[in-house]
Order: structure tokens, then C-alpha cells, then sequence
């Protein structure tokens, strides 16, 4: 039984916490603490402190501490859980989730934060069921609902997502990231202008109505992605310009910054390495929006290969063994030659952390795009793995980034906020590719979009051919593939491969003067 002055402390500390007085919390859970060492309610409090600072790594001590003193609190398992996933913990983070027996609560703040760590952890079908049984508990709540949208959508069921953002929009007819990707979910087939007219105004009045310049962002691309269904794309770029903008003085970003990092890395020295023996990882990689999950789709098709999807693991862990605080994906500290035991410690803990994702098979694809960033090292480290990299039409690859809507939390895409921005880092992008192939010839693949979708049988068997895996021709059929999808290319892949795509960048070419300006400079054929 707590002492009435503990419970006093706790209580002060709660009131304080609710208030935003973080500082006052803090003190009074740490004298607490002085008092009670395993104070369990205590460690909790105080790790909702770190999470909300960033210091997922204090994060999980306190939480581990709360666990220690409450093993049957599943609330503390549960955020122990997310925290881990946060420090790229990704194996531990699952090993806690099994844990849960979900079955025997039916506490919603459990189960939302199971649901999410199992999306950080690309296990959908997990999440999804996570979020269809809050729905039952409470189908009062948008957010959940659009979660489940999200589920959904990576699933390939777009009917079920598609009812399950117009729930989330009836409940809150003003949500931002619901009404957008409402539009970027097009799953319409066709719409008249006077519908198009109209679902715009919707749009732009629920803009006029949002403060935060992401939220309003996120409307100007529904925007866009309308205007674009009648053709109106000289008025897409436009709007999609002018809120781009906004959000890119809103963060304080400036391409120079990138280029110095990334000239660094197209300019640094390679590691001497031998071909790999037998392939155990396969990284695709490249620019997003040419290709890489049609590429991924396809290598899925052969046995004894599971796809890790889009994990940021490998830079988690190097971030690891660099002792680096930074939550930016690159940093200086990502071009630093390791020595033997510092790559050795880099490849065991990327393999142990992604170790429940390949189960029994004995090859993992990973696939985030700009690990393209940090091939020299995932070669140093991992002594067995190849690295795949598409390359598309320049104006196609520039077009393409800037019209897609990113996320801006770790800075890894913020040079899509501007046309010109997007267009020097694909010349930067061009100029580590053509190193890195010279380099490593023997374990890093380029792949041409236009050749594959033009050609896919004999692109695609070159491609198995260096990955050293087995070739069937019905490996094309990517369509007959229902593993989770969770890119932007969610919908594209569900189809055939097909060359409607080639050439998009001519629908835009009155915006793109200066754009070809960069690249004539940078003696970049585009024609």
C-alpha cells in the first residue's frame, strides 16, 4: 500500500504532466523515485517524458523498470513495446508484442498502441485486426478509422478502405489527412469536371479553415490529384507549388545542407569487397516513384525470399554502433569508414532485428528507397547482400517526387518541397549511382523502369540472374501477388506491369524550364 505522501507525489506529478508542466513532473517523480526506486507508476509518467522529448532510448529503461515491478500491467508491456520498435529494437519490440495476451483486454489505449507498433513493425494484417476491433469497442472515433483506411489500403482491399475513410470524414468532416487520402486513393475511374469543380471547393474550404501548414499541404495534393483526373495540370502544379512553399519555409530547409552530404558520399572512397558467395539480403533501392516496389513485387515471386517492406533498420542499427543522437537519416557520420568490428557489430544487429520478418527463409529484400544513401555500407556490413537500384526518365523521377506526398519527420525528403530542390538532389542521386556502380560491380544492379515495363521478361531474368535466384517467367504476373503493399504505389502494383506511366512528365513540361535548366548544367539528357 502507498504512503499517503507517495500517492501525494504521484498525484502532483499527473496534475502536472496534464498541465504541460513538464519540468514540475519530473522533479516530483524523481523524488518519488529517491523514495521508492521501483516505483512502477513513477517510471511510467517519466517515460511518457522521454518519449515526448525523443529519448526512446531512456524511454525503454523506464519502461523496462515498470515492467520489472508490474509484470501484469499490460499498458507498461505495451509501450515498452512501441519503445523499442522507436530504437529500432525491431525483434525485441515483437518478442514483447507476443506477450500481450489481447484476447484478455479490452482496454482501447492498449490496442491502439499494439496497432501501432505493429504498423512501425510492417505487420498489417496484425495492425488491421487491432483496428477493427477498436471499431467495435468505439466506431465513434476518426482517427481509428482512418488508421484501419490505412490497413486497408496496404492490404489491397481499397473498397474496404475507401468506406473506411468516408467514416472517418463523416465523424470529422474537416480532417485533413482523411479527405486527402480520399482523392489519392483514386480508385474512381472516371469524374466529370462539374464533380471535380465540386469536390475541390470542398477541399479548399476545409484548407481555409486549417492553421498547420502539413495539414493544409496535405490538401493541396487531394487538390492536385482532382485537378490532375481532368487534366488540369498546369493548375495542379500550381497549387501544388504555392503550399509546398509554405511548408518548406515552415521547416527551415535549404538544399545546400544535402548537396555537401551527398557529394561526400558520391565522392567517398570504396570499400574493397569480394562478390558475395551466396545472397542472403537484397536492398532496392533508388529515388522513389521509378519503380522500386514493382521491382520488390517481383523478386517476392520466388521461393525461400520474404520482403522486409520499407524498415528503416539498417540505419537504426548504424546509428547504433555510431553512438549518433541525430534522427536524421543522413548525416556525416554516415560516410565515416567502419573498421572491422564496427561493421561486424553493424550486420549482426541489422540481421538480428529484422530476424522475425524473414522466419524460415533464408533471403530478406529490404526495400526503403533511399538506403540508396548508404549502400557503401550496407556492403561493408553485410557481407552476403546485393543492392538493387532503379533508375527512371530524369523529368519522370523529378515530376514524380514532387508530386508525391512525403513525410517530413527525419528530413530524408524535404528537398521535395521544391521543383529545382528535387531536381539537384536527382543529380546528386545520378552521380553516387554511377560511383557506386563503377565500385561494385558485382553487387550493385541497375535497373532501367523503361526497359523493365517495356521488356519485363528479359529485364526481369537478368535481374534474378544477379541475385542469384531461381527464374520462372510467371514471376511477371506481379498482379497475382497479395503480400502487403505499403507505399505510395499501393494501387499501381495490384495491376499488370504496363508503360502507361512512361512519359508522364510532358503533361507538366510548361513548369519545368528551369527544372531542364539544372539538368542541361548537370549535362543530364532528358529528350
Amino acid at each position: 500500500m502507498l504512503s499517503t505522501s507517495s500517492k501525494s507525489l504521484e498525484n502532483m506529478a499527473r496534475q502536472a504532466l496534464g498541465d504541460g508542466r513538464d519540468e514540475a513532473a519530473f522533479k516530483l517523480l524523481g523524488e518519488l523515485l529517491q523514495r521508492q526506486p521501483g516505483h512502477a507508476q513513477a517510471n511510467y509518467l517519466l517515460s511518457y517524458i522521454a518519449h515526448k522529448y525523443g529519448n526512446y532510448e531512456k524511454e525503454v529503461e523506464l519502461l523496462q523498470n515498470a515492467v520489472k515491478s508490474e509484470p501484469d500491467t499490460v499498458l507498461f508491456k505495451a509501450y515498452l513495446a512501441r519503445a523499442l520498435a522507436l530504437c529500432g529494437q525491431m525483434l525485441s519490440s515483437y518478442q514483447q508484442l507476443k506477450t500481450i495476451d489481447l484476447e484478455e483486454s479490452d482496454n482501447p489505449e492498449v490496442i491502439d498502441v499494439v496497432a501501432t507498433t505493429y504498423n512501425r513493425l510492417n505487420l498489417y494484417t496484425q495492425a488491421c485486426r487491432c483496428y477493427q476491433r477498436l471499431v467495435k469497442i468505439d466506431d465513434s472515433r476518426a482517427l481509428i478509422w482512418f488508421n484501419l483506411s490505412t490497413c486497408y489500403k496496404y492490404l489491397g482491399e481499397f473498397d474496404k478502405t475507401e468506406q473506411a475513410l468516408e467514416k472517418a470524414i463523416e465523424l470529422k468532416p474537416h480532417y485533413e489527412k482523411a479527405q486527402a487520402a480520399l482523392s489519392l486513393l483514386n480508385t474512381r475511374k472516371s469524374s466529370t469536371e462539374n464533380q471535380v469543380a465540386e469536390r475541390v471547393a470542398t477541399l479548399s474550404n476545409i484548407q481555409k479553415a486549417s492553421h498547420h501548414p502539413e495539414a493544409r499541404l496535405h490538401l493541396a495534393h487531394a487538390m492536385a490529384k482532382e485537378l490532375e483526373m481532368v487534366g488540369d495540370y498546369s493548375r495542379a502544379f500550381s497549387i501544388l507549388k504555392r503550399h509546398k512553399d509554405v511548408q518548406r519555409r515552415a521547416i527551415g530547409y535549404e538544399f545546400e545542407r544535402d548537396r555537401a552530404l551527398l557529394s561526400n558520399l558520391a565522392a567517398r572512397g570504396s570499400y574493397p569487397l569480394a562478390k558475395a558467395r551466396t545472397v542472403e539480403n537484397i536492398f532496392v533501392t533508388g529515388m522513389p516513384r521509378t519503380g522500386t516496389t514493382m521491382v520488390e513485387r517481383l523478386l517476392c515471386s520466388a521461393p525461400d525470399l520474404a520482403s522486409a517492406g520499407e524498415l528503416p533498420c539498417f540505419r537504426t542499427s548504424l546509428r547504433k554502433v555510431l553512438g549518433e543522437m541525430s534522427t536524421a537519416f543522413i548525416t556525416e557520420a554516415c560516410g565515416r569508414t567502419l573498421d572491422k568490428k564496427s561493421s561486424e557489430e553493424v550486420g549482426r544487429l541489422y540481421r538480428h532485428n529484422t530476424r522475425y520478418l524473414k522466419g524460415d527463409c533464408t533471403i530478406l529484400l529490404d526495400k526503403l528507397p533511399l538506403n540508396i544513401l548508404l549502400t557503401d555500407q550496407i556492403l561493408h556490413c553485410l557481407e552476403n547482400s546485393v543492392v538493387v537500384c532503379l533508375e527512371r526518365h530524369p523529368l519522370d523521377t523529378i515530376v514524380g517526387n514532387y508530386r508525391q506526398l512525403f513525410s517530413f519527420a527525419d528530413g530524408l525528403y524535404s528537398y521535395s518541397l521544391s521543383l529545382e530542390d528535387t531536381a539537384r538532389f536527382y543529380l546528386c542521386f545520378r552521380a553516387l549511382t554511377q560511383r557506386l556502380a563503377r565500385d561494385y560491380p558485382d553487387r550493385f544492379y541497375r535497373v532501367s523502369y523503361e526497359a523493365l515495363v517495356q521488356n519485363p521478361e528479359r529485364e526481369a531474368e537478368k535481374l534474378f540472374d544477379f541475385c542469384q535466384l531461381p527464374w520462372k517467367s510467371e514471376y511477371v504476373s506481379i498482379e497475382k501477388n497479395r503480400s502487403p503493399v505499403a507505399t505510395a504505389s499501393a494501387l499501381q502494383v495490384r495491376e499488370k506491369i504496363h508503360t502507361r506511366a512512361l512519359g508522364q512528365w510532358r503533361r507538366y513540361e510548361d513548369s519545368l524550364t528551369e527544372v531542364k535548366r539544372l539538368l542541361d548544367e548537370g549535362g543530364v539528357s532528358y529528350e
